[in-house]
């Protein structure tokens, strides 16, 4: 909870800062930024980090300290290279996805760079420069791109990514599962999808447990396993270009899968899907928008809606994070429409990628 009033706190006006005490010197130097998004906590709640331009124009992380937000360390990469996204793996240390930005414009090769947040022990642990050191240490051959599919929350070494191999992601290509070390690189092989050019969510040991792709007719399918070594079931199979499926998450407990389809109505169902059963339920769907889930510490809490304008429906459950969470909604009017504004710019953006 703390973690989340400090997230929500970056999105108030400045005029909050001088209401709770933060000096001058910070608002006067945080104001001076460009820009400033991709806001998050260190995982012991002591450090504050945004993605903000440089004089450059290119991508850094600052990172401030959370009691009185002085600034702790400004972290940037050199020539074409800036930060694109990254991730707390431990209290210390940061994953690194890095972007280039040049005159074609910004862009990532799905490389990842990892650092302290004081900006000790950098190494360079996946991509195209990565050096094939040994066949134990490297389990996917270099010409590959990975994106984060789990940060692996109860590990402090290890990050789990899916990866493809260039130019095969829509010839027959198969995303492989690695649990990679944010220390030294090395990888293990966790799995692969069963479906060719798609995705898969894991569970929370890291093992692929949904994958949607497609067959060798080209059909759209969607696919689970109730365990690692149960066989992979068929849940849904659609012809191609009858609407879309996107994976959106898998519940702490691994009992449920989210997903977003559109293969049965004209917009974005949300819907649930037992692990242990594979039985689909409909959890939210609007006739005339598109539903996007709103998921707070790995829980979807509800679904947004744009007509126009940002609408949230809060799903009934008697979750303390989400009671609090309302709480401050009521109490600070007009954040909600930014944060639903800013999650349905980030599912288009996640289209984009995926297509």
């Amino acid at each position: 909870m703390k973690n989340l009033i400090l997230s929500l706190a970056f999105v108030f006006t400045f005029n909050l800062f001088a209401e709770i005490g933060v000096s001058d010197n910070f608002i006067k130097r945080f104001s001076s930024l460009p820009s400033y998004t991709n806001v998050d906590i260190s995982p012991d709640g002591k450090m504050i980090s945004v993605l903000t331009k440089m004089s450059d124009n290119k991508k850094g992380l600052s990172i401030f300290n959370a009691d009185d937000l002085s600034l702790i360390n400004t972290i940037t990469l050199t020539k074409e290279e800036e930060i694109g996204s990254y991730y707390w793996v431990n209290n210390e240390r940061l994953l690194i996805s890095i972007s280039y930005y040049n005159s074609w414009g910004r862009g990532s090769r799905g490389e990842f760079f990892a650092i302290n947040f004081d900006s000790s022990k950098p190494a360079y642990v996946f991509g195209l420069r990565s050096r094939q050191t040994s066949a134990r240490s490297k389990a996917i051959d270099k010409f590959s791109y990975g994106y984060v599919e789990n940060i692996l929350e109860d590990d402090d070494k290890h990050v789990l990514l899916s990866v493809n191999t260039f130019g095969q992601e829509n010839n027959g290509g198969f995303a492989t599962a690695i649990k990679m070390n944010v220390y030294n690189g090395q990888q293990r092989k966790l799995g692969k999808s069963p479906l060719a050019g798609g995705n898969f969510v894991t569970d929370s040991k890291g093992i692929p447990r949904f994958a949607v792709g497609s067959d060798i007719d080209n059909n759209t399918v969607t696919m689970y396993r109730p365990s690692k070594k149960a066989e992979w079931e068929v849940l849904s199979k659609t012809p191609y270009g009858e609407g879309e499926i996107f994976p959106v998450n898998i519940s702490k407990d691994d009992s449920t899968i989210h997903i977003l389809d559109s293969t049965e109505t004209s917009t974005y169902q949300l819907k649930e899907i037992d692990t242990n059963t594979g039985k689909t339920e409909v959890i939210f769907h609007h006739p005339k928008y598109d539903s996007y889930p709103q998921i707070i510490d790995d829980t979807v809490m509800g679904a947004t809606f744009n007509p126009g304008y940002a609408q949230a429906y809060w799903f009934e459950t008697n979750d303390p994070l989400q009671n609090s969470i309302l709480q401050a909604v009521q109490a600070f009017n007009g954040i909600l429409k930014f944060l639903i504004k800013k999650k349905l710019a980030w599912w288009h953006s996640l289209k984009r990628k995926i297509n």
